[in-house]
């Protein structure tokens, strides 16, 4: 018998798929990648109502990502504690396999395109190493230097640790509790940061902008969304959570949606005050949670006929939304510098570019490296009692 297994669990972590996670994978990089089209281009005139809206409010989409990690992690770390022998190694070995080498390639590919100016200048030598030992979200000047899009994989390896430190005791974890704790956490982080920076050190909000917002995603600042997942991958393994009827799932479907445009039209009205006020900047994103929540929920309760319905093709895009994260900013640059595109035409360009070039990524680096890692980790991954 296994002496890391915590709890008895429905099925073995990581034993059940979820095609519908690819789902919103592709829609929250599809997302990401609209966004940053909008800014680049300075497209002034996207519209900004309706429910095109969604692609004008910039942290919601990253939540999406965040929320489905959450879940994904939360299993594969259970799967090798359940294994025994040196799990925190492999879980982190194969955690970084799967993030490490499509970044450095991409965050190659970007320098080129931008001059190296930022491993050039006084502080190059800094932003070398931090980003090759992937330490830059720890740092404000690093976290957003290169392809400032991926300052998220800087706190997805802040969290890779901490799940790593608390893998012996996640069996143990009681879903809800799990889930209320990481809500309480990042609200009180999120808080305690804006009230030292503008409470205590009377700092104007508008000149400490980028202070604010890098602490707010420190690693404890966005466990919330993060313990979103964990606790519904606890709570799934352990059988609390099974596909709902396909009546049930609509209507969850049809108030999900209908929180979530409720909440990008508030948030889009009140986008001036988000920095300078407690409720905005600590409190009300809070209420996203509730929003991942319902996503993630929809994607893994899906009744289990309409799951093993989504063709192949269709989960394609979520399979390769890391390369179209990593890569859509240096595509859309590319295009607005070489080409005459612009509004939808270079949005309808940036779409197919980044996703040619993620495909060539996922199949010719991601998925290598991926097989590569499992393979060297099969061995020792054996339970020795």
């Amino acid at each position: 018998m296994n002496a890391n297994a915590a709890v008895p669990m429905a099925a073995p972590p990581g034993s059940q798929r979820y095609p519908a996670l690819d789902l919103i994978r592709a829609f929250s990089a599809l997302s990401i990648l609209v966004f940053h089209v909008i800014v680049l281009a300075r497209w002034d005139t996207f519209p900004d109502d309706g429910p095109l809206l969604w692609f004008r409010v910039s942290f919601l989409r990253v939540d999406l990502f965040f929320v489905v990690s959450g879940f994904v992690i939360t299993l594969a770390a259970l799967r090798e504690w359940q294994r025994g022998g040196d799990a925190r190694r492999r879980f982190l070995f194969k955690r970084i396999a799967r993030l490490a080498p499509a970044y450095f390639v991409s965050s190659i590919a970007w320098l080129m395109f931008n001059g190296f100016d930022v491993v050039r200048g006084p502080d190059g030598l800094f932003q070398l190493l931090t980003h090759l030992t992937l330490t830059f979200g720890f740092f404000p000047g690093a976290i957003s230097a290169i392809n400032g899009v991926t300052w998220t994989i800087g706190i997805e390896v802040q969290i890779y640790l901490l799940i790593a430190l608390l893998m012996p005791m996640l069996g143990r974890w009681v879903p809800l509790r799990a889930g209320l704790f990481a809500v309480l956490l990042a609200l009180c982080w999120r808080l305690g940061s804006q009230v030292v920076q503008l409470g205590w050190l009377q700092h104007d909000p508008g000149e400490v902008h980028a202070s604010l917002w890098f602490w707010s995603v420190q690693a404890p600042g966005m466990w919330d969304v993060f313990g979103v997942g964990l606790a519904l991958a606890l709570a799934t393994q352990r059988g609390w959570i099974r596909s709902l009827s396909p009546a049930r799932w609509v209507a969850l479907a049809v108030l999900t949606l209908l929180y979530s445009t409720s909440l990008v039209a508030v948030l889009w009205e009140n986008a001036a005050h988000y920095w300078s006020s407690y409720f905005w900047g600590s409190g009300y994103r809070s209420f996203v949670v509730l929003m991942v929540l319902g996503w993630l929920w929809l994607a893994i309760a899906m009744p289990r006929a309409w799951m093993d319905a989504i063709p192949r093709w269709a989960r394609y895009p979520g399979k390769i939304s890391y390369g179209v994260f990593l890569w859509h900013v240096p595509v859309a640059q590319w295009l607005i510098r070489h080409t005459a595109l612009t509004e939808w035409s270079l949005l309808a360009a940036c779409i197919l570019a980044t996703g040619v070039v993620a495909a060539a990524s996922w199949h010719w680096i991601e998925a290598p490296t991926m097989a590569w890692a499992r393979r060297r980790t099969q061995d020792a991954s054996r339970d020795p009692s």
